[in-house]
């Protein structure tokens, strides 16, 4: 026997205020409105956080000309030092640290960089004046407002909280697969928001979009041009939002990944080994082959200290002198240190004072490394991750937010892995080699992040993010409207029962295929199905919160 609970009129949720139609009030429409309350209560706190931090990291350029402007840019001099003799300045600074990245500098006014783990488990990255080696200032990466602004964007910082974190390889897990789900919602969110802003026939057959895009102004109920505000902003920047939805899902661990593996099986993916490193020759392996010497004396970089022979004007930080100024291949014709090269042509390196030689079987210097990139072809401004241990190889991977100061569109991303013995460049990937799929993602991600077209990217993805925020907000302001007054009530849309069979087949074939494209969304609206079923419909308190 059911138990029938008294309802006050005065607290019963009504549909949002409509134009007069035909079907403003259909069973359809309400049970779409309920889905849409629920999909906002699961994915609106998600969502402000997300447009929050992605705003932040959306002009970490500027920021970070802002906070760190003084110690990333320097006086141009006329000649460099060695960027070994910069890495061993951080390291003075912070006795015991580890290198794990270098940063060349992109123009000849900024600062080399050199990232390090220090012994207090800090990880920090010290500016470098590349003309006088000095320290000239240190980012704390951990606490630095643009990497906490990305950290929140990915895991919400759960990371960060012992009990909220995931295992050890996987911190943030748990932070990521709630802003799975709330991005899977946020699709339901946008789905059922556009059925219930469509115009519906009126009485003498029109549409009426024209005024369905028409705020409503100086009315009686005020709500009316809430309503507005919420429907007009978010069915007009719906397309972005979905695009932000599905760039944004990319990165995410359960959707991210299965994508990713439909791309590999459809051949549309990254080359193989792009992701994989790259293993360096052993010492055992160069002495064998005894191409340690030439190969070690082919690359022109220049000794600490030692300053080409050329106008200083023309100087600046990572320079290589490819040609004399006549235009002759300064390496042709001789070769340092008298010795032949296996394949008997001459080999030179001419730098004023000297040429800079290592023994292979020791490691190449990060001089080397840095010359053997910029010969490959790698622009100024690269990011060089350090092996990780003694087989590993340097790595160089140009992406469009690598560097908040180098401009860099999806086309310029490129992957390279560097001998750390040898300097030889053993993988070099380019951004025409990806596939269809690798290139189709990453673009989308690069113009998520606003990187792609530089200030007008910036520009057009900050009044996205604010349109969103604007609809959000006054999603909640109607909320507040028509919310009872009892402090324990929801004013949840109420239940409705489908009219016919064929909207209830309808609405769980479309339920079906957002399950199943995205997992998360499925098993939570199942669960969702379920609360709303049988708790809410027989648990009277459950039934009063939520009407």
């Amino acid at each position: 026997m059911s138990t029938t609970i008294p309802r006050d009129p005065a607290t019963v949720a009504e549909p949002p205020a409509e134009p007069p139609t035909e079907r403003s009030d259909s069973t359809l429409y309400k049970i779409f409105w309920r889905w849409h309350f629920y999909a906002g209560v699961f994915a609106i706190p998600v969502l402000v956080l997300l447009c929050i931090s992605g705003l932040i990291y959306l002009f970490r350029p500027q920021l970070e000309a802002l906070q760190y402007g003084g110690a990333m840019k320097v006086e141009q001099g006329t000649s460099v030092v060695s960027y070994q003799d910069q890495v061993d300045a951080a390291l003075a600074k912070y006795p015991g640290a580890s290198v794990f990245e270098l940063g060349t500098p992109h123009t000849a006014t900024d600062a080399t960089t050199v990232s390090l783990n220090t012994t207090d488990g800090k990880s920090l990255t010290v500016f470098v004046d590349p003309y006088s080696g000095e320290v000239t200032g240190t980012r704390d990466n951990g606490a630095d407002l643009s990497n906490l602004a990305l950290e929140l964007h990915g895991t919400l910082l759960f990371g960060r909280v012992p009990f909220l974190s995931g295992p050890d390889d996987d911190p943030g897990k748990y932070g990521d697969r709630i802003i799975e789900l709330a991005a899977s919602w946020t699709v339901v969110l946008l789905a059922t928001g556009t059925y219930l802003f469509w115009p519906r026939r009126r009485r003498d057959g029109t549409r009426g979009w024209r005024q369905a895009f028409r705020i409503r102004r100086g009315v009686a109920n005020k709500r009316l041009a809430w309503r507005d505000v919420h429907a007009v902003t978010g069915v007009l920047f719906s397309f972005v939002t979905l695009f932000f939805l599905i760039t944004g899902l990319m990165w995410s661990g359960l959707w991210g990944v299965k994508y990713g593996e439909v791309l590999t099986k459809a051949g549309t993916s990254y080359p193989e080994g792009i992701w994989d490193g790259a293993t360096s020759q052993t010492g055992d392996d160069l002495q064998r082959t005894a191409k340690g010497g030439w190969i070690s004396n082919n690359l022109p970089l220049f000794p600490s200290g030692i300053t080409p022979q050329i106008d200083p004007a023309d100087v600046k930080p990572g320079y290589v002198p490819d040609q004399a100024a006549d235009g002759s291949d300064p390496h042709a014709g001789h070769h340092a240190d008298g010795e032949q090269p296996a394949d008997g042509s001459e080999q030179s390196v001419q730098t004023g004072e000297g040429a800079l030689s290592w023994d292979p079987t020791q490691g190449a210097p990060i001089d080397a490394v840095v010359a053997s990139a910029l010969e490959a072809g790698i622009p100024s401004g690269f990011p060089i991750s350090y092996p990780g241990d003694a087989t590993g190889s340097y790595a160089i991977w140009l992406s469009a937010d690598g560097s908040p100061f180098v401009q860099r569109g999806a086309q310029g991303e490129r992957q390279m892995y560097i001998d750390q013995n040898t300097a030889e460049v053993l993988r070099d990937f380019k951004f025409e080699e990806f596939g269809v799929g690798a290139r189709a993602s990453d673009l989308g991600i690069v113009l998520h992040e606003g990187r792609q077209f530089g200030f007008w990217n910036q520009m057009l993805t900050m009044v996205a993010t604010l349109a969103l925020l604007l609809s959000i907000a006054s999603s909640v302001v109607m909320w507040f409207k028509r919310r009872p007054k009892r402090a324990n009530a929801m004013a949840a849309p109420r239940r409705t029962s489908f009219a016919t069979r064929g909207q209830a087949i309808g609405v769980v074939v479309i339920a079906v295929a957002l399950g199943v494209f995205f997992p998360l969304l499925g098993l939570s609206m199942i669960a969702l199905l379920v609360v709303d079923t049988v708790l809410i419909r027989f648990v009277p308190p459950m039934r009063r919160l939520f009407g």
